[in-house]
């Protein structure tokens, strides 16, 4: 679930070194986030600095060394070896294989396999490509929130959330090509990404007129080129979502309607379904509305009827949710004048400069914060790219005539 945030100030090129609270103010979460920010840019800075664009040691200590599954004289799977690895200076952590029922680590070195790893669930019957291939390392963040992590919330506070997290998702892939031509592309990797540019109407009253602080999101739902793709909105981040215990004949059975004044359910929102399986693999979830709020089950009948899901999730425990948006999918249009959003908030897709179209990879986005104070949003004067979400790309290994050739980076050093 995305976190309720005020606003995300961090900005690299102002070469901010610190945060520094001062005594009898108000403490803002922005101000946290950025510390945190400023202190993760100069960590993941120096790992580059030190391991290049990806890396790791020379040691027992690197993981991510893929080689070849066999069964029965066949080629079933990929291994990816336990341990520590580097794509842009995040680290990436590949756990030891546990024994389920003690708990306990045979080898060290053994860590997943392409079919199994936990972050990036295939779809049944997925097998590997046709050699040659290649195979890379897809690195991004996804927020988490007590909803997908009950362990975040503290009980002892008999109900609230405080904090959200943000997780590094790393994910094995595999794309066609052949090691000998030096050139590869990730299929997910569009080559060129829109631009969006934002305002405040300039007709009068030209200023922001809603009567609440809000950072509007405005997200890729659907990914492709422009005239294909569409968007949704939403006035807090997206940020208030449902816990779904059951869904069946189109009625999704909630854990609780919600509490708070404006992060509840009514007739006619917008409501995502969130399948985990389907945000890991970066597919659109189901878009619909609620028809009908069932106060006493808690529940809300969704139309269209959204049932069976077309994906499940895929580990037991994982939690469906239920996210509220302030529209539904809009066909995203590059230059075709500005489209309002509510309150004088107004913005465009425009292609990137050089570029006659852009491709719009689903779960791009965004941020947008109003402030009534002052009637406007905080929106540079030029148009800019998404604000996320960011992959990080490493080309690790190649597979070619039935033999795996390493294309990780390692680092030694001297003692």
């Amino acid at each position: 679930m995305n976190p309720d945030i005020s606003r995300d100030t961090f900005d690299r090129r102002k070469h901010y070194a610190q945060v520094l609270l001062q005594q009898g103010r108000v403490t803002l979460d922005a101000d946290w986030n950025e510390q945190s920010a400023i202190l993760l840019h100069l960590l993941r800075t120096l790992a580059r600095d030190i391991f290049g664009h990806h890396g790791g040691i020379d040691g027992e200590e690197t993981g991510f060394l893929i080689d070849l599954v066999r069964r029965e004289g066949k080629i079933v799977d990929l291994s990816i070896s336990a341990g520590r690895y580097y794509v842009d200076g995040i680290l990436c952590e590949n756990e030891p294989l546990r024994d389920p029922n003690t708990g306990t680590v045979s080898d060290p070195k053994i860590g997943c396999t392409y079919l199994t790893q936990p972050d990036y669930p295939l779809p049944e019957g997925t097998g590997l490509p046709q050699q040659p291939y290649l195979v890379y390392l897809d690195v991004w963040e996804r927020p988490i929130g007590y909803l997908e992590d009950p362990g975040i919330r503290e009980v002892a506070l008999g109900g609230p959330d405080t904090a959200a997290r943000s997780k590094v998702i790393w994910q094995i892939k595999t794309c066609q090509g052949d090691p000998a031509d030096g050139h590869w592309n990730p299929q997910f990797q569009p080559p060129y990404r829109g631009v969006l540019r934002a305002r405040v109407t300039p007709t009068e009253p030209s200023r922001y007129r809603g009567a609440e602080n809000q950072l509007y999101r405005v997200e890729v739902h659907t990914g492709g080129w422009a005239g294909e793709a569409t968007f949704k909105w939403s006035r807090d981040n997206g940020s208030v979502c449902f816990g779904v215990r059951n869904l069946s004949d189109g009625i999704a059975l909630l854990n609780s309607l919600g509490s708070d004044r404006g992060r509840g359910l009514e007739v006619d929102n917008w409501v995502e379904v969130v399948d985990e399986a389907m945000v890991l693999r970066g597919e659109p979830c189901p878009l619909a509305q609620v028809a009908e709020v069932l106060a006493d089950e808690p529940a809300v009948r969704l139309k269209p009827a959204i049932d069976p899901l077309p994906h499940l999730p895929s580990k037991p425990g994982t939690p469906l949710l239920l996210r509220r948006w302030d529209s539904g999918a809009v066909a995203v249009m590059e230059d075709q004048g500005w489209l309002a959003l509510e309150d004088g908030i107004e913005v465009q897709f425009a292609p990137a400069p050089g570029n006659e179209r852009n491709v719009y990879r689903t779960g791009d986005y965004w941020l947008i914060p109003a402030r009534p104070a002052t009637g406007a949003i905080e929106w540079p004067s030029y148009s800019r790219p998404p604000h996320g979400v960011c992959h990080h790309y490493a080309l690790i290994a190649a597979v070619h005539g039935g033999a795996v050739t390493s294309k990780r980076h390692l680092v030694s050093f001297g003692r």
